[in-house]
């Protein structure tokens, strides 16, 4: 999943923040060129009941994550594809665009969608390579490369003996080492161990004691109604020397 946004928008809380780098593929929204008239503030929106997922979504993780900044506003479907419209819950005027599923589906809803006036996007990484770009620009959106994709797991990874080396972090009394890795490792990262239920992992640089080599954070997240809760891990980097 890759996200197209205007580039003066305020940042998704949960925003990596890298800058355009080689990686993943992705898209980022056009701003307006400097000189135009200014546009008039449109009509925050009457507030409406928000029409139900289909039930093969309802539970998708992803989604249940973003519903802490966005409420459904406008539901469409194409085979296993999802097209949906949300609107955020604390600017009623910003909108934004979710498109997920099989890339051939998920590109069909998108050629569908004429709507030009969203914040920012999400689009299943597989589509952008089944769109056109001019069915892209469309939109509003500029095709770029960005060093980050979302992804969603319920398994743990399959273990490595370099494991061992790993430890749990105080994010309060290691907290000063944790920002001074991600300012080498990961510096536009928006992580940061002062978060509430924050828990962080790192290695100790062996020829540097007491420095860390490489840390990853994770904030908890609500998950699925009735579960045990999930967690989005962010803030995962290592020193160029140690990669």
């Amino acid at each position: 999943m890759t996200r197209a946004a205007d580039p003066a928008a305020a940042p998704h809380p949960d925003d990596p923040g890298t800058p355009d780098v080689p990686g993943s593929s992705g898209a980022r929204g056009r701003s307006a060129p400097q000189g135009e008239p200014p546009v008039a503030t449109p009509e925050v929106p009457a507030l409406h009941a928000s029409p139900a997922l289909p039930p093969a979504w309802a539970q998708d993780p992803f989604l249940l994550d973003e519903h802490r900044w966005w409420r459904p506003e406008h539901v469409e479907t194409s085979g296993d594809a999802l097209l949906l419209v949300q609107r955020s819950t604390d600017e009623p005027t910003a909108t934004m665009l979710l498109a997920a599923g099989p890339a051939p589906d998920v590109a069909a809803l998108v050629r569908a969608h004429g709507v030009r006036t969203h914040r920012f996007a999400w689009v299943e990484t597989a589509a952008l390579d089944v769109l056109h770009l001019k069915e892209v620009t469309r939109l509003g959106l500029t095709p770029n490369r960005t060093g980050w994709e979302w992804l969603v797991t319920d398994r743990a990874p399959a273990e490595v003996a370099a494991e061992a080396h790993v430890r749990e972090l105080d994010p309060v009394a290691e907290g000063d080492a944790i920002r001074a890795c991600l300012a080498l490792a990961n510096p536009t990262t928006e992580a940061d161990p002062s978060g509430a239920g924050e828990r962080w992992w790192g290695v100790v640089d062996p020829e540097e004691p007491g420095v860390l080599a490489g840390v990853v954070g994770a904030a908890p997240r609500s998950g699925r109604p009735g579960g045990a809760g999930s967690a989005h891990l962010h803030g995962l980097g290592v020193r160029p020397g140690g990669r």
